[in-house]
This record gives structure tokens, C-alpha cells and sequence, in this order.
């Protein structure tokens, strides 16, 4: 851990996200990890390929991709907008919702015109509103709920293009670094741990910088009462949060690879 505290940068930011990303940042540098873009992402806001594209580090094979449309050619008659037909008659929309405004994840308006003016929304870049859908999952009595953001029906997913194309780690991969550290152990003290660790609320753990908040926006009712809502997190959506979420899980490996240790 020394050798990590000694890369911790010393810079304080605002705090954008529940993940350490000081502590993390400086165990990427102590470990000379290639990507560095990623504090930048959890400090400042991840780009989603709107108005500012990922930087390919040479972690993932970069694609040539080019946006359908530009960010002037949409817009959003927000008096006008409806969800899905049946989405707001559902009482866990409103649950949900109302969860993750808790968590810091989004936050909530009365009025069009408050969720304007915080997006700093100018016509003709007004917020554009993306229908909201839930995809239901029970298993062994224990139900979950993943929030989607469909913008693809809101012309957001064609201003931005796929840069990077995400190759995930296979168990073999794994088993070769535990083999490789067992091969290095030369004395009997000192034994090879695997372990896991699970984020939390992975993909919302990723913040949007401020500029591109006025892509992601969405209205429900809450508690009755209609709300409109600016993400503050990155929603599954935009074909650049593949490449956002394969640099987080890149990056978060850094911290959780199988190391040595001794009995004490």
C-alpha cells in the first residue's frame, strides 16, 4: 500500500460518485496501468460521445464508427411527451425512480422549466426526453429492477458512434495469473488468494459531465406526482456507454486481480 499512497493524487475534486476514485487512480498508476482516462471519467464526468468521445488508450481494438445525425438535429417537445403506454401505471416505476434519486443518481424537478434551466438547455438544444423502460427480473424469491433509458427512440443514440470495441476477460485468463503468481511463490509462508468483489450499482457509479446532461432526461410519476428527471450517472444507453462501462470494468480490475500474501 505504500508504494499506492505514493500515487495518490493530491488534487481534492468535487465528489461525483460513490467510488474512491483518488485511492483507485493510485493504485492504477503504481501498478502502470494503461488506462488512464478513467479518474478523469469519475471526477470530472465520462464523455458519451455527444459532444466529447472516449480517448482509445490501446486497452480495447479501436472501430471506425461515425454518428447518424448531430446534436442539432434533435429536439423534444416536452408538453407533448408520454412514456411507453403502461409504464407510469405501474407502481415500482415510481419506487424506482424514487430510489435512485436517493442515491444521488438523478435528480428531480416539478417543472419543465427547473429541469432547463439546471441542464442549461438553450434552444434549439433544449432537454431531450428519453422513454423510460424497466426490465423485471425475479429469482429465488428476490426481484430486480434495471432501469433503461431508451434513446434510441429519441434520436440521442444516432449522434454518438461505437469507438472501441470491448473484448471482457475469460476464466482462462484468470486461471493463467493465479498459475503465474503460484510459479513465483518460492517460499512456504507465503500463499496465492483469489477473491472477488461485487460493485454496487456498477453502471451508476459512472457520472455524465455537465454539458451532455441535457441528452438524459426523462419524466415519470412519482408518488402521483409528475417529475422531470436529469441523470446525473450514466444510463445503459448510448452505444459509447459500452465502451464507458468496458474502461470502468478495465479499470476496477486494476484493484481486485488475485495477489500473495503471507499467513499473517
Amino acid at each position: 500500500m505504500e508504494d499506492v499512497k505514493d500515487h495518490i493524487p493530491t488534487k481534492v475534486t468535487a465528489k461525483r460518485t460513490d467510488v474512491d476514485a483518488h485511492l483507485l487512480e493510485g493504485w492504477r498508476a503504481a501498478a502502470k496501468d494503461p488506462e488512464t482516462e478513467m479518474f478523469n471519467w469519475l471526477t470530472v464526468g465520462g464523455p458519451m460521445g455527444i459532444l466529447h468521445t472516449p480517448k482509445n488508450v490501446g486497452i480495447f481494438p479501436e472501430v471506425e464508427g461515425t454518428p447518424e445525425c448531430s446534436p442539432d438535429a434533435t429536439s423534444c417537445n416536452m408538453a407533448t411527451f408520454w412514456n411507453y403506454p403502461g409504464v407510469e401505471d405501474q407502481a415500482i416505476t415510481g419506487e424506482e425512480m424514487d430510489k435512485h434519486i436517493e442515491k444521488g443518481h438523478l435528480v428531480a424537478f416539478d417543472k419543465r422549466e427547473q429541469l432547463t434551466g439546471y441542464v442549461e438547455g438553450t434552444p434549439p438544444l433544449t432537454p431531450i426526453l428519453n422513454k423510460i423502460g424497466l426490465i423485471v427480473k425475479t429469482r429465488n424469491g428476490v426481484t430486480k429492477v434495471r432501469t433503461i433509458l431508451d434513446t434510441k427512440q429519441s434520436g440521442i443514440k444516432k449522434m454518438t458512434a461505437k469507438t472501441e470495441r470491448i473484448t471482457l476477460p475469460r476464466l482462462f485468463d484468470a486461471i493463467l495469473r493465479l498459475l503465474c503468481l503460484m510459479a513465483a511463490v518460492v517460499t512456504p509462508d507465503v500463499a496465492v488468494n483469489a477473491f472477488v468483489l461485487d460493485f454496487s450499482d456498477a453502471y451508476w457509479q459512472l457520472p455524465l459531465r455537465d454539458d451532455e446532461r441535457k441528452y438524459f432526461c426523462a419524466t415519470a410519476k412519482i408518488r402521483g406526482k409528475r417529475k422531470y428527471l436529469s441523470f446525473l450517472r450514466a444510463p445503459k444507453a448510448a452505444q459509447t456507454q459500452v465502451c464507458f462501462g468496458g474502461g470502468w470494468q478495465h479499470w476496477s480490475c486494476v484493484s481486485r486481480n488475485p495477489c500473495t500474501s503471507t499467513p499473517n
